[in-house]
């Protein structure tokens, strides 16, 4: 069995519903999802940027093969999430 050749490089925003979201359990979400819905992927990165008035987005850079059906499987999973109020592909290239 080979393994899936990594050619997209992602990012990822993850909006929050509000500032009250647990930001960092969030970014957990994200992860397990990430795992569940494309297990070749690799995140490479997560983090948490500052947006206005205690609210931040999560950013998170994952490379995936574009085989797997590119991005939009993880970006409506990420739309799935309790507490997420917009997840969007914030760039996309290839590697």
């Amino acid at each position: 069995m080979s393994e899936a050749k990594l050619d997209l490089i992602v990012v990822f925003k993850i909006m929050p519903d509000g500032a009250e979201v647990d930001i960092e359990a969030l970014g957990k979400s994200v992860l397990e999802t990430t795992q569940k819905v494309a297990p070749s992927a690799k995140v490479q990165n997560i983090e948490f940027k500052p947006i206005a008035f205690g609210l931040k987005s999560v950013e998170a850079t994952v490379l995936m093969s574009d085989g797997e059906g590119g991005p939009d499987p993880l970006e409506e999973a990420f739309n799935e999430l309790e507490g997420v109020g917009s997840a969007t592909v914030a760039q996309l290239g290839r590697i």
